[in-house]
């Protein structure tokens, strides 16, 4: 768990495919340690896209935001059909620091396993580049635009080249 730029709590877990058991033990730990809407948002990959994880952050007075790929998750699928009704709101534009295009398509109220979220599908294009990546981002947060929920997507990513690899390095682990 990190906290401006430091680590607030960490955890060795056993073996692969223990990793979300660990995260959740450390999350209820630092909300129980740090209070309650301590953390404005919780960022995660796509192993966070579950109801639990949701209600758990927000049970802390907290947001959950998941970066993930999955298409067949049903309110990326509902989103996916909204969009191609006209439903949404775009964003384009360029990341200096990224040196790459990105265009946003968001909207807020898509209603998944008794949720509210916001969900926005982001695609991006490295300069001198055709082709587009792309991926979904779910959040209970609202009033955020696409390209601000970009930025929080791309630093859980920075978290997790910069933090969690290096700290299974230091601790031995084979990941």
């Amino acid at each position: 768990m990190l906290f401006r730029s430091g680590v607030v709590d960490l955890e060795r877990y056993a073996s692969r495919g223990r990793e979300l058991y660990a995260s959740r033990c450390v999350l209820k730990r630092a909300f129980r340690t740090l209070g309650k809407g301590f953390f404005g948002m919780v960022a995660g990959d796509g192993l966070y896209a579950n109801k639990n994880d949701f209600e758990l952050c927000m049970s802390q007075g907290s947001h959950l935001l998941v970066k993930t790929d999955a298409e067949n998750l049903t309110a990326i699928q509902d989103a996916r059909y909204l969009f191609a009704c006209g439903h949404g709101i775009k964003e384009s534009g360029w990341d200096q620091a990224r040196n790459l295009d990105y265009e946003t398509e968001t909207i807020e109220g898509v209603v998944w396993q008794g949720l509210n979220l916001t969900v926005t599908h982001v695609k991006e294009r490295k300069e001198n580049k055709t082709e587009w990546t792309g991926f979904w981002i779910l959040t209970t947060a609202e009033d955020y635009g696409g390209e601000d929920l970009r930025e929080l997507a791309h630093l859980r990513w920075r978290i997790e080249n910069h933090v969690f690899k290096r700290l299974n390095q230091l601790v031995g682990s084979k990941r």
